[in-house]
């Protein structure tokens, strides 16, 4: 499921947030029926700016090398582990 984010534009609160819950029905409707049945990771030239429990990452391995060259890294227990 891919829901492509928007630019919202309001004039005050009240449609600020009917923008926001629009956005949020949309995103309801999407994942009612599962468009893909993959994820695609970016590939990531710097290291996330912020990173935490269980995150998994694709590292392009030349300008961002988490140990073990380019692929896919798991972020547990402090570090990076090359997951396969």
């Amino acid at each position: 499921m891919y829901v492509a984010p928007t630019n919202l534009q309001a004039r005050g609160l009240r449609e600020l947030v009917a923008a926001v819950l629009d956005q949020f029905r949309l995103i309801a409707l999407e994942s009612r029926e599962p468009s893909s049945n993959a994820i695609v990771l970016t590939k990531l030239n710097v290291a996330p700016a912020k990173t935490i429990e269980g995150m998994i990452v694709f590292a392009d391995g030349a300008n961002w090398n988490p140990g073990a060259g380019a692929g896919y890294y798991g972020y547990h227990s402090g570090a990076w582990n090359k997951l396969g």
